[in-house]
């Protein structure tokens, strides 16, 4: 399904391209900003985003699609967000 260094979140309810675009800047965020024992760490997120309305009403279409998506950002240099394409 998904390797031990990858994790799903799933956000319910209609939220606008900006608000998941925020959402995904937060994440981002808070991974460079991760201490351990109080010192900084050098983790980064490659997030991929899946929109039911766009990319399938069930979850193993959107995990399908979004999961295409992460080689885009991965390739890009990691450290970034993108949006499947439909």
């Amino acid at each position: 399904m998904f390797g031990g260094d990858e994790f799903v979140i799933m956000i319910m309810g209609s939220l606008s391209e900006d608000v998941i675009r925020n959402k995904a800047q937060a994440i981002l965020q808070a991974t460079r900003e991760f201490h351990i024992d109080g010192k900084p760490s050098c983790i980064t997120a490659s997030i991929r985003i899946a929109v039911s309305s766009l990319h399938g009403a069930d979850y193993q279409s959107l995990f399908l699609t979004a999961d295409k998506a992460l080689y885009s950002v991965k390739n890009k240099g990691r450290d970034n967000f993108c949006f499947s394409v439909p």
